[in-house]
């Protein structure tokens, strides 16, 4: 069957307002902070080497810490081979006390 209409995929127009149109969402999305978050503090906390009762009493003090701060995240980043299971029960035990 063919078809009588034309074919608006290959249209020039139509083929430049939309990645036009994509370039400017993005660009307007990138500038507007999201008004919900705007000024909400967040702390973080970067911990490098092996997981170890010194590392756990770190991560407890960057929760107290960002309690007390009134920080509404703590963002963790962890770079570690591994380490004691006993000091990675007690992060985790920390971590899900914690109202933050």
């Amino acid at each position: 069957m063919e078809s009588t209409g034309r074919n608006l995929a290959n249209h020039p127009r139509r083929s430049m307002v939309q990645p036009l149109g994509a370039v400017l969402f993005i660009t307007l999305a990138a500038l507007t902070p999201p008004t919900a978050l705007a000024g909400t503090p967040v702390a973080v906390a970067t911990y490098e080497g092996v997981i170890n009762p010194v590392s756990a009493e770190y991560i407890h003090d960057a929760l107290a810490f960002a309690q007390t701060a009134g920080a509404q995240a703590l963002v963790i980043q962890l770079d570690t081979p591994g380490g004691l299971d006993t000091s990675m029960r007690l992060i985790i035990k920390d971590i899900t006390a914690s109202p933050i």
